[in-house]
């Protein structure tokens, strides 16, 4: 799969659960051991980090995996911002994660961090 792929999976992953939220996030991630494992945001109404999408996903991933993060508008189905907060980027740091891509709005496919 390629970097496209695997951000659709992603968004496709969001978009399995439908609720009052402006958005909703999808994460993905490539282990080291190839295998791909999702996760979403959790379904709490005051979210949490622990509820955050990519906290939720490095309890599937391994040290060393390459993570991607989508956020969907719930009203029109756009991508938009969805760069990991501080501490999702401090977590991820801590789990060896290197590369972090995430869709940063309707006109730009991706962007790519280097943690």
């Amino acid at each position: 799969m390629n970097t496209e792929d695997i951000m659709k999976l992603a968004a496709s992953f969001a978009v399995k659960r439908k609720d009052h939220r402006d958005f909703l996030v999808g994460a993905a991630a490539i282990r080291a051991d190839g295998a791909i494992v999702v996760s979403r945001n959790g379904n709490t109404l005051k979210p949490t980090h622990a509820s955050h999408a990519e906290s939720r996903l490095m309890k599937k991933a391994g040290h060393g995996s390459v993570v991607f993060v989508v956020r969907i508008r719930n009203d029109n189905g756009n991508t938009a911002m969805a760069k990991p907060c501080a501490k999702c980027q401090a977590l991820l740091k801590s789990k060896g994660v290197v590369l972090v891509y995430y869709t940063s709005g309707p006109d730009k496919a991706y962007e790519i961090m280097k943690l």
